[in-house]
């Protein structure tokens, strides 16, 4: 829900990556808030927001989950499983979290150069904050040896200790094009087209929804990581040596 001030409105996102609200909803506002979404509106582009319609037409309340809502979640929960299985905490923490929480949205991506804005935080929040020698000791408590790599370099290889290197490797390529993207915010005229295709993000998409994907991306990978390290070990990747 979103709002100028008391009365928040139900309201989704099109195809077209705009807002969409009923305007009998807006209609029950203050004048000054009714003026306030009247100077923001726009022509009608593109269909209704799909949801928004499932919801306030057809009383059918959607049951997917915002990634931005899911992400403080599988963030969590992947420190949590990492704490259960080896001990130490994953992720080191950090007084501005709670702000890259508040700011990690996929209407970042509509402000100049938001999308990379939008990565920089995410891997601040995340990628930056991981203990790389609470991974490298959890390798060896599995019998890996992971060498002197970084901390999404060293997450793959203990993921591949359980599930394999091919699958260790396709499930932690979006976290890998986030902190591609995020370079690509410190290095004007970076080409970011190799970022995008691992994060699922077409170019030609509207801003916002490549902001919804990105984090749909990163939710996933790193859902997908917490299973990977409570997998059962697969005989397969036994005695592999993982990253050097």
């Amino acid at each position: 829900m979103l709002g100028a001030a008391e009365a928040p409105l139900h309201f989704g996102i099109n195809a077209k990556g705009l807002i969409n609200v009923f305007a009998k909803d807006v209609g029950r506002l203050q004048t000054w808030e009714r003026r306030i979404w009247a100077a923001h509106s726009v022509a009608v582009d593109g269909p209704v927001s799909a949801e928004l319609f499932q919801v306030q037409m057809m009383v059918d309340p959607a049951d997917t989950i915002a990634p931005e809502h899911a992400l403080p979640a599988v963030i969590r929960s992947l420190d949590d499983t990492f704490r259960e299985a080896f001990g130490p905490p994953l992720l080191r923490p950090h007084a501005s979290v709670e702000t890259l929480l508040t700011r990690s949205h996929r209407f970042r991506a509509a402000e100049p150069d938001g999308l990379l804005a939008l990565a920089k935080d995410l891997t601040r929040m995340f990628i930056e904050r991981v203990d790389v020698t609470a991974v490298r000791n959890a390798a060896v408590s599995r019998g890996q040896v992971l060498g002197d790599v970084k901390a999404l370099k060293a997450l793959e290889g203990l993921a591949a200790g359980r599930v394999g290197e091919p699958q260790a490797r396709a499930l932690m390529g979006p976290l890998f094009g986030l902190y591609d993207l995020r370079l690509a915010d410190a290095h004007l005229g970076s080409d970011v087209s190799s970022a995008l295709e691992r994060l699922s993000i077409e170019a030609a998409t509207p801003a916002t929804v490549q902001g919804r994907v990105m984090l749909e991306s990163v939710v996933g990978a790193i859902d997908a990581l917490t299973k990977a390290l409570t997998a059962p070990p697969d005989v397969n990747t036994q005695g592999e040596t993982a990253l050097s």
